[in-house]
């Protein structure tokens, strides 16, 4: 892991993604809490969500295609930098009826989210060595449950002590640096904007090839069925969690929270222990191993209550459950990672963005359907059994040894070859 930090470019990378993480998360928190500050509607504050929502779906596989087009830095920076400059009209939001603002921001932050998360994943195998792979990206996940449990804390404080004032200056402030501290990385030149211009394909083209390739591999086809099974699980997990601790363990508000970050304390101490150790366990290890102890700890928190209701032990258990979903993770980037062709990587990683949006909202609709005609706990234990079966399709489907299509790619690599 240090070696892996001690690599300038990449801690650079690590941190600006960081700090833009932290913006994300002061944004996802603060403004639907803003909005149901304004209007006291529950209807206003989802609608939010769901504008966030959309863009994932319906462009983050076309986002893959401008990734690979486009210099992945310079992506990032402008990004990052039109983030943070497209937060001010929300300054003029101080009524009901200027809602429309929000409406029309929060989808346009998501869709430039789309972005900034395929450019930062696809330019991560040009910084550190293919052995380094796990490290780093275990490394991406400490940093995105950090950035939640600071960003998170962050946002419902700004909105409680300032409003949204406050968090579009602190949100705009955090994308602005996190553009200055990539600006400063130096990238190797390559990995975007293959050939002229006038041997690119369209836009329509080129996502067609990048959709044709992703069918044509078998390890990509079956990671994609497994990352829709633990989607799935996670959209029916957002709906239920909070009826399950009302209803089912009795708990407020304050448990709520609780549980719901103590998670990310879980994500931390996973993302150190498989930066030091995950490499020796492999990417096929990490996936399986991963989905398949979130959907076992799963059905021991929520059959637990058929026990207890002490919240002692479901803290612990949320803890516990983060660790493996690191794992999984960290598993699933770096095999794509190592494994894949350079100038398929963005869109490889959008066409997982857009998956994981997809199917995590069929997860919230089968929930919310099913909510009230069937049990809850019961509804949570199908849920923990798509985390399982996620686990057996990447068991079955995925290859004991990562497919050699980028040898040539990291045999070039400007920080060693593959060992």
């Amino acid at each position: 892991m240090l070696a892996v930090l001690r690599r300038r470019d990449f801690t650079l990378l690590w941190f600006g993604g960081l700090i833009s993480e932290i913006g994300d998360w002061l944004l996802l928190i603060g403004l639907p809490v803003y909005v149901f500050m304004l209007t006291s509607s529950t209807l206003a504050m989802a609608t939010v969500f769901i504008l966030e929502l959309v863009p994932a779906v319906v462009f983050g596989s076309l986002a893959g295609v401008l990734v690979d087009r486009w210099n992945r830095q310079v992506t990032m920076v402008v990004v990052a930098t039109a983030q943070g400059v497209l937060l001010l009209p929300l300054l003029a939001v101080h009524h009901s009826d200027q809602l429309w603002i929000v409406y029309l921001i929060a989808p346009a932050q998501a869709l430039l989210a789309q972005l900034f998360e395929p450019a930062r994943s696809a330019a991560l195998p040009t910084l550190v060595p293919a052995e380094d792979l796990v490290s780093a990206n275990s490394l991406m996940g400490l940093s995105a449950n950090v950035a939640r449990l600071i960003g998170s804390s962050l946002g419902g404080l700004a909105v409680a002590s300032g409003g949204l004032t406050t968090v579009v200056i602190g949100d705009a402030v955090t994308y602005l640096l996190a553009a200055l501290v990539i600006a400063i990385a130096r990238f190797p030149r390559k990995g975007a904007g293959h050939g002229s211009e006038a041997e690119r394909p369209t836009l329509l083209r080129a996502w067609y090839e990048g959709m044709a390739f992703i069918i044509s591999r078998r390890d990509v086809r079956n990671l994609l069925l497994s990352t829709a099974a633990g989607s799935i699980a996670q959209g029916m997990f957002l709906v239920l969690f909070v009826v399950f601790v009302a209803e089912v363990l009795h708990g407020g508000g304050t448990e709520i929270g609780v549980l719901r970050g103590v998670q990310a304390i879980g994500g931390v101490i996973g993302g150190f222990v498989i930066a030091w150790v995950g490499a020796r366990a492999g990417h096929r290890s990490l996936i399986v191993g991963g989905a398949l102890l979130v959907g076992l700890l799963s059905l021991t928190m929520w059959n637990s209550s058929y026990f207890t209701q002490a919240m002692t032990l479901y803290v612990l258990l949320f803890i516990a459950v983060g660790i493996p979903g690191i794992a999984n993770s960290t598993g699933t980037f770096a095999l794509l990672q190592q494994a894949l062709p350079d100038e398929y990587l963005g869109r490889v990683m959008a066409a997982f963005l857009t998956v994981f949006g997809g199917f995590q909202a069929l997860g919230m609709l089968i929930a919310g359907l099913a909510d009230g005609f069937v049990d809850t706990v019961v509804l949570l234990d199908v849920q923990a059994g798509f985390y399982i079966l996620a686990a057996v399709i990447a068991y079955f489907g995925l290859s004991r040894k990562v497919p050699g299509a980028a040898a040539g790619r990291l045999r070039n690599h400007p920080t060693g070859s593959i060992k």
